[in-house]
């Protein structure tokens, strides 16, 4: 059955998109490690696309962190995508992980001069386990539960229609949701291949702690989009 409903998938997507990516993190409190992620968009309808993500963290020594997420974006205008994603983030170095879900609503202006500004509003609710770090939601029970408010701004650009720059500051990314006194401040720039329709972007991401001494982490890494 599971085989039947892979195969028939394609007859009901409009477009598709892999994306892969890998960075170095530097880390304060933690070992620095290789993170590598990889995604997959299928565009099921024109107002209905879903994505899956993984990302994979790894030491010099051992395993340090499994993440996975899957989303539903509906994009019901050019200026308004309302999202919904749930997603696992394990610290397998830690022996924990956490189980979350994450509602979002985005809005953007129209260009100007090849520029807008975009702005993504929305909730999270997070299940936390102490006691596994298995990538299965509630494995081993739930410690504790958190709330918080989830929220991105920033800004996007082309030059010459080939290259792309975004300046995004938030509180989540594609796998993972931080509370709102940990924000990330990320800059991308990307090339564009028209012909084939894909993207090699590099990004620099800050990961900031307000309050405790502000304790960062930083990531430099490169990615590659391409779609079918």
């Amino acid at each position: 059955m599971l085989a039947f409903l892979l195969a028939a998938l394609p007859l009901f997507t409009t477009t598709t998109s892999s994306y892969f990516s890998a960075n170095y993190l530097w880390h304060r409190n933690e070992p620095n490690r290789i993170e590598a992620a990889m995604a997959h968009t299928l565009g099921l309808t024109e107002w209905m696309d879903v994505s899956v993500n993984g990302r994979l963290g790894l030491t010099h020594t051992r395993w340090h962190t499994l993440e996975w997420s899957s989303e539903l974006y509906f994009p019901l205008d050019k200026y308004f995508t309302p999202r919904l994603r749930i997603g696992n983030v394990s610290h397998l170095a830690h022996g924990t992980h956490h189980f979350g879900v994450l509602a979002t609503a985005g809005t953007r202006t129209p260009d100007l001069f090849g520029t807008h500004f975009f702005l993504d509003l929305g909730l999270f609710k997070r299940w936390v386990s102490l006691s596994t770090s298995m990538p299965i939601p509630f494995w081993g029970g739930v410690s504790y539960t958190e709330y918080d408010i989830a929220a991105a701004i920033g800004l996007r650009g082309r030059v010459a229609d080939v290259y792309a720059w975004e300046v995004r500051a938030s509180n989540f990314d594609d796998l993972d949701t931080h509370n709102f006194n940990q924000p990330l401040l990320q800059l991308s720039l990307a090339r564009e291949n028209v012909a084939d329709k894909s993207q090699w972007s590099v990004f620099f991401r800050n990961d900031f702690l307000l309050g405790f001494g502000l304790q960062h982490s930083y990531r430099v890494g490169a990615a590659y989009r391409m779609a079918m």
